[in-house]
């Protein structure tokens, strides 16, 4: 990709993060970062990219929906094992971690297209990100669960799959408890259909469940570092909050020696 000149636009922004003499602040607790605050977006957008902005945004849209749903999975393990309700929970949940994972590929792709490779070139967390990426990209489980089993309530997969059930088989409409004083229920005919008419077995994508719950579980952390690594090369400054107490100003974070 050529590099073209500056504009006068650009120029403006970079010298006004300049003169603000850092882009970043950072509050510590603990001595851990437990927030990181922009200060001038739009010279920071001008900086960066529009593209490569929007493509983190996304990300983080992402990571906070990828750890929602992982917490939720950890709260329905603890408050509901061995009831009728945690196993229609984690369906639930799996299917969610599927849809969401698709959508934040989605993500990936645009920092990919913005180039961002060329910045962070064999910094760990982008290669780590970026096979992230391609391994999903290669599989069109992701695609089917968001569009049939997560986002949807699937009409045509549901027609197809009550036509596919065959006479005399084994068809459970609903089951029901009661947990103190709630009546929990679960559907099993809803995935029998959407199994039978998206002709998938359980045993198919099963195996592909604790990639997908380990893949959440770590892209926020993923692209918090990829983040943080772009700003850097750019050279952005980190400053602590003057907001914090001296007790919670511990310092900047040392730079991401992986970032070339």
């Amino acid at each position: 990709m050529t590099k073209t000149k500056p504009t006068k636009a650009d120029r403006r922004a970079r010298e006004k993060l300049k003169a603000l003499g850092h882009g970043v602040f950072v509050l510590y607790r603990d001595g851990k970062p437990t927030q990181i605050e922009l200060r001038e977006v739009p010279a920071l957008r001008r900086q960066i990219g529009s593209e490569l902005m929007v493509g983190f945004v996304m990300a983080f849209n992402a990571a906070e929906r990828l750890d929602a749903i992982t917490h939720l999975v950890t709260l329905n393990d603890a408050a509901h094992a061995g009831r009728l309700a945690h196993n229609r929970n984690h369906r639930f949940l799996v299917a969610q971690t599927f849809g969401t994972l698709y959508e934040a590929m989605q993500a990936l792709l645009l920092l990919h297209q913005s180039g961002i490779a060329k910045r962070l070139g064999r910094y760990p967390p982008w290669i780590e990100f970026d096979a992230m990426r391609r391994r999903w990209a290669r599989n069109h489980l992701l695609k089917d669960m968001r569009h049939q089993f997560a986002h949807h309530l699937a009409n045509e997969e549901i027609t197809a799959g009550l036509k596919r059930i065959a006479p005399g088989e084994r068809t459970v409409l609903f089951k029901s408890e009661e947990v103190g004083g709630v009546q929990h229920s679960e559907y099993p005919i809803v995935l029998q259909a959407l199994l039978a008419g998206a002709r998938l077995q359980a045993e198919e994508f099963n195996p592909f469940v604790p990639a997908a719950i380990e893949d959440a579980l770590k892209f926020g952390r993923l692209t918090q570092q990829c983040f943080i690594a772009v700003l850097r090369l750019e050279g952005v400054k980190f400053a602590d909050d003057p907001a914090a107490s001296p007790a919670e100003a511990t310092g900047t974070p040392t730079p991401n020696k992986g970032a070339r």
